[in-house]
């Protein structure tokens, strides 16, 4: 790059991020509507997503993908409260190593995170969109097949309804994520 320095490009390990219909979305008690609002970026591409009131306690939005290699893995979501006010994303393997961080979407946001090897920051970008970014160290995942999860409210033990708003998820092995950035292939 500019400074003379070979690096990692931007990338999003989520294929068909923003497709919450194709084969890699896993949907659990929830609904999601597409285009619903706007944007960070000004466009109506912030997707609508709702919990369902059967009071079943495990509600989320699984996306599915495989790393290249064990490293330090991030995550990161524009996301923005509706009725709900706390998300949580989690990263975990398909043995259900990994950690998650909780994010509280009202004021100047705030972050609660779980566990050692996992770190997790929140900024406030504009009309009530929160950049929520975690990351997971290499030692926490066991293999490279992954899950990006995410859970509205404390974790899915609550069986309460409620809906926030997500825009352009993207999972990558490095810390530079960049503003926008999904891939459909």
């Amino acid at each position: 790059d500019s400074d003379g320095l070979v690096k990692k490009s931007p990338h999003n390990l989520i294929g068909y991020s923003e497709d919450f219909s194709s084969s890699t979305t896993s949907l659990v008690n929830i609904t999601v509507t597409e285009n619903s609002i706007a944007a960070p970026d000004g466009t109506i591409t912030g997707a609508l997503i709702e919990r369902s009131s059967d009071g079943t306690a495990q509600r989320n939005l699984r996306k599915n993908f495989n790393v290249p290699y064990l490293q330090e893995t991030v995550a990161t979501y524009y996301l923005k409260a509706g009725t709900g006010t706390q998300a949580v994303i989690r990263l975990q393997d398909n043995t259900a190593q990994g950690g998650h961080v909780r994010f509280t979407l009202t004021g100047n946001g705030a972050i609660d995170s779980a566990s050692n090897n996992i770190k997790g920051s929140i900024e406030l970008v504009g009309d009530g969109w929160y950049k929520c970014i975690m990351s997971v160290n290499e030692t926490t995942l066991t293999t490279t097949s992954i899950q990006a999860i995410l859970f509205l409210s404390a974790y899915g033990n609550s069986t309460d309804p409620g809906s926030i708003y997500l825009w352009h998820p993207q999972v990558s092995q490095h810390t530079t994520c960049r503003q926008p950035l999904h891939q459909n292939h």
